[in-house]
């Protein structure tokens, strides 16, 4: 026995709807199908679209590989953007709007050294380890001064540091104190001041 069923449609367009559906359904991706990102270009504008900002300059990034980056969306962003120098704009709330890529930084060729410092009154310090010829070595905390030309010990160092009064000479200095007798090691560097 076949059962034979009968489908009366009134509205005509109906169909052309349920056939349109099907090719809707058809050509959505779930949310978390995105392949992954292969490059740094992609890696921005995977992350340009997921904070829906909006990123200029992009043409400057060329065939950088992508970078391994963690934390929130803007921590990753930074990551990515460390060796570009760049501006950022924010909304009056501090929500990141606007990243303009102005170019790629240049390798100096003198490397920078950073040294975690304390702070002290008005003054930065950093800790050191210092030697006059290399065969004795003294801790010590030394004040970051950066307006300064040359090292200044004091003179009760020189011992200490496996050095002698002869290997030096006194030399009149200029300070922001006003004028000062320095003793002046090998190479120009300050040893001690008096």
């Amino acid at each position: 026995m076949t059962n034979n069923y009968r489908i009366t449609i009134k509205n005509p367009l109906l169909p052309i709807l349920i056939m349109m559906s099907g090719l809707f359904v058809n050509t959505v991706t779930p949310a978390n199908s995105n392949p992954e990102p292969n490059d740094l270009y992609e890696q921005i504008i995977d992350i340009q679209n997921q904070m829906h900002i909006k990123v200029l300059g992009l043409e400057r990034i060329q065939n950088e590989d992508k970078i391994k980056t963690r934390g929130n969306l803007e921590q990753q962003l930074e990551q990515l953007l460390v060796s570009y120098n760049h501006i950022i704009s924010r909304t009056p709330k501090g929500e990141i709007e606007r990243i303009v890529i102005v170019n790629k930084k240049q390798k100096s060729e003198t490397q920078n050294i950073v040294l975690p410092t304390t702070h002290q009154g008005n003054h930065y310090m950093v800790s050191a380890a210092i030697s006059g010829d290399g065969s004795v070595w003294e801790n010590m905390e030394m004040v970051v001064d950066t307006g300064a030309d040359i090292v200044v010990l004091p003179e009760s160092m020189i011992a200490k540091l496996g050095m002698t009064l002869a290997k030096f000479t006194t030399q009149s200095m200029q300070t922001a104190n006003g004028m000062t007798n320095a003793k002046l090691g090998v190479n120009g560097l300050l040893k001690s001041l008096e």
